[in-house]
């Protein structure tokens, strides 16, 4: 999705939902280079962003959901949007851990050894050190910290 083919904000949200309520998640993938981490660190800031767009639209539709009730003026559209802005959180959430995992990942795998192939050299990780870092004994006063 580019921000570029949007008009306007009201496209990009419409189209936010959908993909939310359409699309699959994202596959865990392996973090190559630091170039890649940059991208990952840069999606998962956005997602942060959209998850609490969609908390905040979970909050104010609840509560004028309850303030529907007790005023006895029911209105499933209300409802309805409720829930799909719910299952737009669940989902984007569940894309944030992703992330987030896909990170953490790499940080182990730099933290075992691979600090100044990554970072200073901007070395490519080969398919052979592809393993999950984070199931590895790793460095434990690191994981300590966390």
């Amino acid at each position: 999705m580019k921000l570029d083919q949007f008009q306007n904000t009201e496209q990009f949200f419409k189209e936010l939902t959908a993909n939310a309520l359409h699309g699959e998640h994202s596959k865990f993938e392996f973090i190559r280079n630091w170039d890649m981490r940059c991208a990952v660190k840069m999606y998962k800031n956005g997602l942060k962003h959209v998850v609490r767009v969609y908390k905040n639209l979970c909050k104010s539709f609840k509560k004028q959901y309850t303030l529907e009730i007790a005023d006895g003026a029911l209105d499933i559209k209300t409802l309805l949007a409720y829930k799909q802005f719910e299952a737009c959180y669940a989902y984007y959430n569940k894309e944030l851990i992703i992330a987030k995992d896909i990170l953490n990942e790499h940080l182990e795998y730099m933290f075992s050894g691979h600090l100044l192939d990554t970072f200073l050299f901007n070395r490519t990780r080969t398919p052979f050190e592809c393993i999950d870092y984070r199931t590895l004994p790793g460095i434990w006063w690191f994981k300590k910290l966390k």
